[in-house]
Protein backbone atom coordinates (compact mmCIF):
# COMPACT_ATOMS: atom_id res chain seq x y z
CA UNK A 1 0.00 0.00 0.00
CA UNK A 2 1.29 3.27 -0.77
CA UNK A 3 1.32 6.43 1.31
CA UNK A 4 -1.78 8.27 1.40
CA UNK A 5 -3.18 11.04 2.41
CA UNK A 6 -6.96 12.31 1.04
CA UNK A 7 -9.95 14.52 2.56
CA UNK A 8 -13.03 15.44 0.82
CA UNK A 9 -15.29 18.21 2.12
CA UNK A 10 -18.89 17.27 3.08
CA UNK A 11 -22.57 19.40 3.46
CA UNK A 12 -24.71 16.52 5.55
CA UNK A 13 -24.67 12.80 5.28
CA UNK A 14 -27.10 9.97 6.52
CA UNK A 15 -25.79 8.17 9.99
CA UNK A 16 -25.35 5.04 7.18
CA UNK A 17 -23.79 7.03 5.68
CA UNK A 18 -21.55 8.28 8.61
CA UNK A 19 -21.12 4.73 9.69
CA UNK A 20 -19.98 3.38 6.43
CA UNK A 21 -17.19 5.86 6.04
CA UNK A 22 -15.71 5.66 10.07
CA UNK A 23 -15.36 1.45 8.85
CA UNK A 24 -13.11 2.45 6.34
CA UNK A 25 -10.94 4.68 7.98
CA UNK A 26 -11.86 7.85 7.57
CA UNK A 27 -12.52 10.57 10.58
CA UNK A 28 -14.01 13.84 10.81
CA UNK A 29 -11.89 16.71 10.80
CA UNK A 30 -13.29 20.60 10.73
CA UNK A 31 -14.82 20.85 7.31
CA UNK A 32 -14.48 17.60 6.08
CA UNK A 33 -13.01 13.62 6.42
CA UNK A 34 -9.74 12.62 6.52
CA UNK A 35 -8.00 9.36 5.90
CA UNK A 36 -4.36 9.07 5.81
CA UNK A 37 -1.69 6.18 6.17
CA UNK A 38 0.92 8.22 8.11
CA UNK A 39 1.31 10.93 10.48
CA UNK A 40 3.63 12.64 12.75
CA UNK A 41 3.96 10.91 15.60
CA UNK A 42 4.50 14.66 17.73
CA UNK A 43 2.69 17.27 15.91
CA UNK A 44 4.91 20.01 17.84
CA UNK A 45 8.34 18.46 16.11
CA UNK A 46 9.44 18.95 12.48
CA UNK A 47 9.14 16.17 10.59
CA UNK A 48 11.92 13.78 10.30
CA UNK A 49 12.24 10.19 9.28
CA UNK A 50 12.47 8.87 12.82
CA UNK A 51 9.21 11.21 13.85
CA UNK A 52 7.02 9.57 10.65
CA UNK A 53 4.88 6.84 11.78
CA UNK A 54 2.05 4.77 10.53
CA UNK A 55 -1.63 5.76 11.49
CA UNK A 56 -3.91 2.47 12.77
CA UNK A 57 -7.67 3.73 12.69
CA UNK A 58 -8.97 1.65 16.10
CA UNK A 59 -12.56 1.52 17.03
CA UNK A 60 -14.25 -0.11 20.30
CA UNK A 61 -16.80 -2.45 19.94
CA UNK A 62 -19.06 -2.04 22.66
CA UNK A 63 -20.35 -5.05 23.05
CA UNK A 64 -17.13 -6.05 24.33
CA UNK A 65 -16.42 -2.98 26.25
CA UNK A 66 -16.35 -3.16 29.95
CA UNK A 67 -14.47 -0.63 32.60
CA UNK A 68 -10.64 -1.67 33.57
CA UNK A 69 -9.99 -0.92 37.19
CA UNK A 70 -8.62 2.15 36.86
CA UNK A 71 -10.76 3.39 34.82
CA UNK A 72 -13.88 2.68 36.98
CA UNK A 73 -11.16 4.72 39.57
CA UNK A 74 -11.16 8.23 37.91
CA UNK A 75 -14.92 7.76 37.35
CA UNK A 76 -15.07 7.76 40.94
CA UNK A 77 -12.34 10.45 41.47
CA UNK A 78 -14.35 12.32 39.06
CA UNK A 79 -17.49 12.02 40.56
CA UNK A 80 -17.52 15.74 42.16
CA UNK A 81 -17.67 17.20 38.34
CA UNK A 82 -20.66 17.96 36.64
CA UNK A 83 -21.29 16.98 33.38
CA UNK A 84 -23.82 18.29 30.58
CA UNK A 85 -24.96 17.24 27.54
CA UNK A 86 -26.24 18.78 24.89
CA UNK A 87 -26.26 19.24 21.08
CA UNK A 88 -22.52 20.96 19.97
CA UNK A 89 -22.75 24.80 20.44
CA UNK A 90 -19.40 26.71 20.58
CA UNK A 91 -19.40 29.63 23.03
CA UNK A 92 -16.98 32.07 24.94
CA UNK A 93 -16.31 29.33 27.69
CA UNK A 94 -15.02 26.58 25.04
CA UNK A 95 -13.15 29.25 22.83
CA UNK A 96 -11.36 29.76 26.31
CA UNK A 97 -10.43 26.47 26.93
CA UNK A 98 -9.44 25.65 23.59
CA UNK A 99 -6.89 28.46 23.65
CA UNK A 100 -5.58 27.13 27.62
CA UNK A 101 -5.28 23.91 26.20
CA UNK A 102 -3.79 24.31 22.47
CA UNK A 103 -0.95 26.97 23.59
CA UNK A 104 0.09 24.53 26.63
CA UNK A 105 0.31 21.46 24.07
CA UNK A 106 1.77 23.09 21.01
CA UNK A 107 3.17 26.32 22.23
CA UNK A 108 1.04 28.13 19.73
CA UNK A 109 -2.26 29.56 19.07
CA UNK A 110 -4.88 28.39 16.89
CA UNK A 111 -8.26 29.02 16.67
CA UNK A 112 -11.13 26.08 17.40
CA UNK A 113 -12.96 26.57 14.30
CA UNK A 114 -10.22 24.68 12.57
CA UNK A 115 -11.67 21.65 13.96
CA UNK A 116 -15.12 22.48 15.01
CA UNK A 117 -17.60 24.17 12.39
CA UNK A 118 -20.39 26.82 13.52
CA UNK A 119 -22.70 23.81 12.27
CA UNK A 120 -21.23 21.42 13.96
CA UNK A 121 -24.32 20.31 15.72
CA UNK A 122 -26.14 19.23 12.38
CA UNK A 123 -23.15 18.66 9.94
CA UNK A 124 -21.94 16.16 8.67
CA UNK A 125 -24.96 14.46 11.22
CA UNK A 126 -26.14 14.94 14.69
CA UNK A 127 -23.55 16.42 16.39
CA UNK A 128 -23.65 15.87 20.70
CA UNK A 129 -20.71 17.65 23.09
CA UNK A 130 -19.63 16.85 27.05
CA UNK A 131 -18.92 19.95 29.17
CA UNK A 132 -16.97 19.40 32.28
CA UNK A 133 -17.47 21.92 34.96
CA UNK A 134 -15.66 22.19 38.04
CA UNK A 135 -17.33 25.06 41.20
CA UNK A 136 -18.71 26.77 38.04
CA UNK A 137 -15.67 26.37 35.64
CA UNK A 138 -15.51 24.07 32.86
CA UNK A 139 -12.43 22.28 33.07
CA UNK A 140 -13.17 19.61 29.80
CA UNK A 141 -15.03 19.38 26.79
CA UNK A 142 -15.58 17.41 23.94
CA UNK A 143 -17.24 15.87 20.97
CA UNK A 144 -19.39 13.28 18.82
CA UNK A 145 -20.77 12.53 15.62
CA UNK A 146 -23.60 9.99 15.67
CA UNK A 147 -24.43 7.64 12.87
CA UNK A 148 -27.17 4.43 13.19
CA UNK A 149 -24.42 1.83 14.51
CA UNK A 150 -21.45 3.85 15.47
CA UNK A 151 -20.10 6.72 16.94
CA UNK A 152 -17.32 9.08 15.77
CA UNK A 153 -15.02 11.16 18.94
CA UNK A 154 -14.13 13.79 17.07
CA UNK A 155 -12.65 16.82 19.69
CA UNK A 156 -11.52 17.27 22.87
CA UNK A 157 -9.64 19.80 24.92
CA UNK A 158 -9.00 20.45 28.90
CA UNK A 159 -7.66 22.68 31.09
CA UNK A 160 -3.65 21.25 31.47
CA UNK A 161 -4.41 22.86 35.37
CA UNK A 162 -6.38 20.03 36.01
CA UNK A 163 -4.29 16.69 34.31
CA UNK A 164 -4.32 14.96 37.24
CA UNK A 165 -7.93 13.88 36.53
CA UNK A 166 -7.14 12.67 33.23
CA UNK A 167 -9.76 14.58 31.63
CA UNK A 168 -9.31 13.23 28.08
CA UNK A 169 -9.85 9.13 29.23
CA UNK A 170 -12.82 10.66 31.21
CA UNK A 171 -14.55 12.31 28.44
CA UNK A 172 -14.36 9.07 25.97
CA UNK A 173 -15.88 7.52 29.10
CA UNK A 174 -18.73 9.80 29.30
CA UNK A 175 -19.12 9.03 25.32
CA UNK A 176 -18.24 6.00 25.12
CA UNK A 177 -21.47 5.54 27.80
CA UNK A 178 -23.83 7.78 26.17
CA UNK A 179 -22.87 5.38 22.79
CA UNK A 180 -24.32 2.63 25.45
CA UNK A 181 -26.64 3.91 26.32
CA UNK A 182 -27.68 5.18 22.94
CA UNK A 183 -27.80 1.29 21.32
CA UNK A 184 -24.65 1.88 19.31
CA UNK A 185 -22.66 -1.10 18.56
CA UNK A 186 -19.08 0.85 18.33
CA UNK A 187 -17.39 3.59 18.98
CA UNK A 188 -14.17 5.51 16.98
CA UNK A 189 -12.22 7.00 18.97
CA UNK A 190 -9.88 7.78 15.91
CA UNK A 191 -6.38 6.85 15.30
CA UNK A 192 -3.19 5.31 17.19
CA UNK A 193 0.33 5.02 15.88
CA UNK A 194 2.71 2.21 15.35
CA UNK A 195 5.58 4.61 17.27
CA UNK A 196 4.90 5.74 21.23
CA UNK A 197 3.20 9.14 20.74
CA UNK A 198 0.54 11.18 22.87
CA UNK A 199 -2.35 9.07 21.46
CA UNK A 200 -1.40 5.75 23.20
CA UNK A 201 -3.70 6.54 25.79
CA UNK A 202 -6.54 5.18 22.78
CA UNK A 203 -5.09 1.56 23.11
CA UNK A 204 -6.34 1.00 26.80
CA UNK A 205 -9.44 0.23 27.03
CA UNK A 206 -12.01 -3.36 26.28
CA UNK A 207 -13.26 -4.48 23.37
CA UNK A 208 -10.17 -2.56 21.26
CA UNK A 209 -10.18 -3.40 17.31
CA UNK A 210 -8.04 -1.87 14.68
CA UNK A 211 -8.51 -1.78 11.01
CA UNK A 212 -5.80 -2.93 8.47
CA UNK A 213 -7.10 -0.57 5.59
CA UNK A 214 -8.12 -3.52 3.54
CA UNK A 215 -11.97 -3.75 5.14
CA UNK A 216 -10.77 -5.84 8.24
CA UNK A 217 -11.25 -4.71 11.71
CA UNK A 218 -9.06 -7.15 13.94
CA UNK A 219 -9.12 -7.73 17.87
CA UNK A 220 -6.20 -6.87 19.62
CA UNK A 221 -5.06 -6.70 23.64
CA UNK A 222 -5.73 -3.36 25.30
CA UNK A 223 -2.32 -1.72 25.80
CA UNK A 224 -0.44 -2.73 23.27
CA UNK A 225 0.75 -2.39 19.35
CA UNK A 226 -1.34 -4.21 16.42
CA UNK A 227 1.21 -6.50 14.76
CA UNK A 228 1.05 -5.04 11.36
CA UNK A 229 2.39 -7.18 8.24
CA UNK A 230 4.84 -4.87 6.31
CA UNK A 231 2.44 -5.05 3.07
CA UNK A 232 -0.10 -3.27 4.30
CA UNK A 233 2.05 -0.30 6.54
CA UNK A 234 5.27 -0.23 4.52
CA UNK A 235 8.19 2.06 5.59
CA UNK A 236 8.22 5.64 4.13
CA UNK A 237 10.98 8.17 4.09
CA UNK A 238 10.40 12.22 3.96
CA UNK A 239 12.21 11.69 0.80
CA UNK A 240 9.16 9.37 -0.77
CA UNK A 241 6.65 11.72 0.95
CA UNK A 242 8.41 14.44 -0.93
CA UNK A 243 7.44 12.40 -4.34
CA UNK A 244 3.69 12.54 -3.74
Amino acid sequence: MDFFNVSMPYTTVQPETLDGLLADGWRILSKGFVRHSHALADESELPNDDNWCRTIPVRIRLSNFRLSKSQRQLMRRNSDLHVNIQPIQVDADKHLLFNKHYLQRFKKLNAIHVFLRADSATSPCEGIEFNVWKDGRLIAYSTIHVGREGVSSTYAFYDPDESNRSLGVFTMLLEINYAQQNGKAFYYPGYVYDKPSKMDYKRNFFGIEYYNWKNKWTPFQRGTTPELPPEVFPEISISDKSQQ
